[in-house]
């Protein structure tokens, strides 16, 4: 939601969220000013600011939160790396550039293959990526992160199983989203100590489910499917499993009494 105060526009994300001020090449020295005046934490780069960088910032230390929304001509910010107390980066943009904040707590975006995430990022919690075209290289990166708990994965189009799946320390929650290329979820077994929470929704290629019956420690598991699923007789083998959501495919074998031990249980087909 954007709001203004004091004639200047901020977007307004969550309760727990820092209000971002927004920012475009009409006002940079004038935002600039009343940044310095308030020391306003968050800060929004629109779609027409068109510098090839923001080194502007390095003069406001204090940011925790920056959003970058099509900003085209963006090539270098590498000043990220530079700001002390800076915990979230979002936006519609390219991480091009080796990320080594040791502050920054969560991530989102779209992946570049001269991305780098390094393992001085050693506070990051929480990524969620799109249109990733490497992720092995990208898996070989994250499992240096000792404190990545939360990784959201959407529009990967290349991968056909999971077999790109590296294990993480204190991963619990996984989301892969319209990756329509999977057929395997082969692979996914690696996060079995660790993975409490998984969000499924691949297209209509995964025929068989039965690799999710590794993951003992699940809690909750969300698919969401246009085609058939052999069965969910593998539920049988999750005894954590608390809640399932199942919504869109139709069950080949057509048997739901695999989970009836669930507490939470919504089908839709």
């Amino acid at each position: 939601m954007i709001v203004e105060k004091d004639g200047f526009k901020f977007f307004q994300g969550d309760v727990d969220q820092t209000d971002c001020i927004l920012i475009n090449d009409d006002n940079i020295t004038s935002v600039s000013n009343y940044i310095l005046a308030h020391k306003i934490r968050g800060i929004m780069l629109m779609g027409r600011y068109s510098r090839d960088d923001i080194n502007f910032i390095e003069e406001f230390p204090w940011l925790e939160t920056i959003i970058i929304q099509t900003t085209n001509y963006l090539k270098d910010i590498t000043v990220l790396n530079r700001l002390p107390h800076l915990q979230s980066l979002w936006g519609d943009f390219c991480l091009n550039c080796k990320l080594e904040n040791s502050s920054i707590k969560y991530i989102g975006g779209d992946w570049s293959k001269n991305g780098f995430i390094s393992d001085k990022c050693i506070n990051l919690q929480y990524i969620s990526i799109t249109k990733c075209k490497d992720f092995p290289l990208f898996f070989t990166q994250l499992i240096n992160l000792p404190n990545l708990n939360h990784l959201s994965i959407i529009k990967g189009t290349l991968v056909k199983d999971c077999t790109f799946i590296k294990p993480m320390r204190k991963l619990e929650y996984l989301d892969l989203s319209y990756l329509i290329k999977l057929e395997s979820l082969n692979g996914i077994e690696v996060l079995a100590p660790t993975l409490r929470y998984l969000d499924l929704d691949t297209g209509s290629k995964i025929y068989d489910h039965s690799h999710l019956k590794t993951l003992k420690k699940l809690e909750v598991l969300r698919i969401t499917h246009k085609g058939i699923i052999k069965s969910l007789d593998f539920i049988q083998e999750m005894p954590m499993l608390k809640e399932l959501v199942v919504v869109g495919p139709k069950l080949e074998d057509n048997n739901l009494s695999y989970c009836n031990h669930i507490p939470t249980l919504r089908i839709w087909r």
